[in-house]
């Protein structure tokens, strides 16, 4: 059996607040056939605006059609609840992405280890030994009065004293 539910509204306004009632009192995956009657037929271009505009305030619905009814200018279109809005979506799949590369990372992190921690120890030890291997130069060099070698603008403040 149909329900049948009549709103009466003059403007914009009353449209889109009789659509948010009318959204709100159908069942989740339900649809309802809206019929809005008017004083003139609209034209192709109207039919969009209107589209757009219960887009864009979170209503889903079918693109609208006109047509006359027993001479009344009368325009048509579907609303359904339940689909999901993007604008709730996108906020969300950004701090899914993050945890799921982190998760990645992590059952990663043996792969990774294996890689890196040879690069890591080779170098620290090359690192080490270099400066083993330099130290009996370097002190040599010291003892016979070598200088330490400055940068340019020390050298030029002890210039200028």
């Amino acid at each position: 059996m149909a329900h049948l539910q009549e709103i009466v509204g003059y403007s914009e306004e009353d449209l889109a607040t009789a659509l948010e009632v009318m959204e709100s009192n159908i069942n989740f995956g339900g649809k309802a056939r809206i019929t809005i009657c008017t004083e003139g037929m609209p034209t192709e271009e109207e039919l969009d605006y209107i589209f757009l505009g219960m887009v864009e305030t979170g209503c889903h619905v079918s693109q609208p059609t006109a047509r006359l009814i027993d001479g009344i200018p009368t325009t048509e279109f579907d609303l359904q609840k339940g689909s999901p809005q993007w604008q709730v979506i996108i906020p969300v799949l950004v701090p899914l992405f993050t945890i799921g590369l982190i998760v990645f990372g992590i059952t990663r992190i043996e792969a990774i280890s294996k890689a890196l921690v040879p690069l890591i120890l080779i170098t620290v030890g090359g690192l080490i030994i270099l400066a083993v291997v330099l130290r009996k130069p370097a002190e040599r060099y010291l003892e016979r009065g070598g200088a330490i070698p400055r940068l340019a603008t020390t050298k030029k403040a002890l210039a200028a004293k």
